[in-house]
């Protein structure tokens, strides 16, 4: 059996995906995120130090509109020891873009690094989703 170490946690390597695979939601439940923490070689690196401490950013902006969202219920918790679980709500319906990043500490220069596949786009809509 080979063991094998990750390295240091690097953003940009980081993946996210929508929990349950969707990104529709109805106005008045909360939007899931899970985000996995890679390094380098893709490895996942699990959740080191304080859990409060957290090493992404996020903004949420309307489809077509430059300024983010203030959203006021945004959290992100560890989602075991190598996920970080991201939840929202949003309370009027629309198109929308997820963006996440590296905080302040984990970007490298004046270069702001976006995890894989950011922005993230999902909708919000009034009723019951049609299947």
């Amino acid at each position: 059996m080979k063991v094998i170490f990750s390295g240091p946690l690097l953003v940009s390597a980081s993946t996210g995906a929508w929990e349950n695979n969707t990104n529709i939601y109805e106005v008045g439940f909360l939007a899931k995120f899970v985000i996995t923490q890679r390094d380098l070689c893709g490895n996942i690196v699990p959740i080191t130090g304080n859990p409060a401490t957290n090493p992404f950013v996020v903004s949420i902006y309307k489809n077509g509109q430059s300024l983010p969202l203030e959203v006021k219920n945004l959290k992100i918790a560890p989602l075991g020891s190598t996920h970080q679980r991201l939840t929202f709500q949003i309370s009027q319906s629309g198109e929308y873009v997820l963006q996440i990043g590296g905080s302040a500490e984990m970007t490298v220069g004046s270069n702001a690094e976006m995890i894989l596949g950011s922005p993230f786009h999902f909708t919000y809509i009034t009723g019951k989703q049609q299947v």
